[in-house]
């Protein structure tokens, strides 16, 4: 999608969950059993909005433009996004479904920005 209409197609990260496996994490009891771990044990991670340069590479815009964890910092577990103009305005919008948060709606301002 070419959220800032400059001909250059940008892009949008959806990321689920925080995990780094350098790390130790408490093993999870389930019904006094240990057991795999749920994934709302984990903390969701950011999304990333990337501003095409248009000379092969990609600028992080996401604060600037003002996406940001919708409720608090890794609120977010993201599963999918769609692009589309969601108030006909001419600008295009990000829809984000997460998994067992608030999904995320992001309306372009036309400016390089979202509300």
């Amino acid at each position: 999608f070419d959220y800032d209409l400059d001909g250059y197609l940008d892009l949008y990260v959806v990321n689920y969950v925080y995990y780094r496996l350098d790390q130790t994490y408490q093993p999870c009891i389930e019904f006094g059993y240990q057991d795999y771990c749920n994934l709302r044990y984990y903390e969701g991670a950011s999304d990333q909005l990337y501003r095409n340069n248009g000379d092969g590479t990609f600028t992080d815009v996401t604060k600037t433009a003002g996406i940001n964890d919708q409720g608090g910092p890794f609120q977010g577990k993201g599963l999918g996004v769609i692009a589309s103009d969601l108030n006909n305005d001419g600008f295009t919008d990000l829809y984000v479904a997460n998994d067992g948060t608030p999904n995320y709606l992001f309306y372009n301002n036309g400016d390089g920005t979202f509300t």
